[in-house]
């Protein structure tokens, strides 16, 4: 398993090319969707040694997906944060991090927990909904390939949404109809 998260951490030189969003979004539906199909087969293929094979086979791809996403969301989020936040913002994001890996104990016991039919499924169901969730929450953050660093907090706003700027600009004002009319200064 280390030798697919070593090609996972080297294939992420490719960021510098692509940007950020493409390939982490990529890297965690490729992932849910690989874990998904081994669900799949596990449910409704008969057991062989070709089954065992491919549950195996996609399980791997998605740990290479969720260590290729890990990489690139490391490099992202330290480009996204202003300056003056940078060091703070960082650590929090990796102290939260960590809390996946202090309950992925316990997720292991959790078929023990729910008496449902098919338990063995429970762990990779919620893994699928986990990564296809942050995966397209991660459509969100702005793209910061090949752009300046934020240095302030006023410039990662601006950078984060791009209306942001135009907010000093605007004054709003009630039309007599009682309408919210939004004019520029």
């Amino acid at each position: 398993m280390s030798g697919v998260e070593g090609l996972a951490y080297a294939c992420c030189f490719v960021i510098a090319y692509t940007g950020r969003k493409v390939p982490t979004v990529g890297s965690y539906l490729a992932g849910g969707c690989s874990l998904l199909i081994s669900i799949i087969i596990q449910l409704y293929a008969p057991e062989t040694l070709a089954r065992a094979r491919a549950i195996t086979a996609l399980s791997v791809v998605g740990k290479f997906c969720i260590s290729a996403a890990w990489q690139i969301i490391f490099v992202w989020q330290s480009e996204v944060y202003p300056t003056t936040h940078r060091c703070m913002l960082t650590s929090l994001n990796g102290v939260v991090g960590r809390i996946g890996t202090v309950l992925a104990p316990y997720m292991v016991d959790l078929h023990k927990y729910i008496n449902v039919p098919n338990e063995d499924i429970i762990l990779p169901s919620l893994f699928v909904v986990l990564m296809v969730g942050v995966g397209l929450m991660h459509i969100i953050p702005p793209e910061t390939n090949k752009r300046k660093l934020p240095v302030n907090l006023h410039e990662a706003n601006k950078s984060s949404f791009p209306f942001a700027g135009e907010q000093d600009e605007l004054r709003s004002t009630f039309k007599e109809d009682g309408l919210l009319q939004t004019t520029k200064i």
